[in-house]
């Protein structure tokens, strides 16, 4: 083989681990800016329920938060909202949510916790997101909090 041929081979097999090397790092860069756009923005929807919500469960008056449920349905219908009470109980859910256990564990942490709690269903390839906000505190270790599941469909 002529030392032209094997330069070529040995240049274009470095450019296309070069081209491609990159390319992996710049689709996990956009996978983890995605994820933190979603982490946000269902941050931005949790803070807007929880004081909406605060007043409400206070007064116990947890028809305002099914109407609140019912109107938001209409505008972001694939976010499922649940609303626990300060013993752990779902007293409110938006239209067709059902908890599952991971729900139920992250409302658990949730009314814990000073800061929103989140986390993805799975790190290698998430498809929901779910966030914890304490919504306030009744007593000494007793609060409600809200979470939220939002499908990652954008990611995939």
């Amino acid at each position: 083989m002529r030392l032209a041929t094997r330069m070529t081979i040995a240049i274009g097999g470095a450019a296309v681990l070069l081209f491609g090397g990159e390319a992996v790092l710049d689709l996990q860069e956009e996978e983890s800016d995605l994820k933190a756009v979603a982490v946000r923005e269902t941050q931005l929807l949790g803070r807007v329920l929880q004081k909406a919500f605060r007043d409400a469960l206070r007064d116990k008056q947890i028809e305002d938060v099914a109407a609140t449920l019912a109107a938001l349905t209409s505008v972001e219908p694939t976010v499922a909202i649940f609303v626990y009470d300060e013993e752990g109980a779902v007293v409110a859910t938006s239209k067709g949510a059902q908890p599952s256990k991971a729900t139920d564990g992250l409302a658990l942490r949730g009314r814990s916790s000073q800061t929103p709690i989140w986390e993805f269903d799975s790190e290698d390839a998430p498809t929901r997101l779910r966030l914890a906000i304490r919504l306030r505190q009744e007593s000494v270790g007793q609060s409600s909090a809200i979470v939220l599941e939002r499908p990652l469909n954008e990611l995939q």
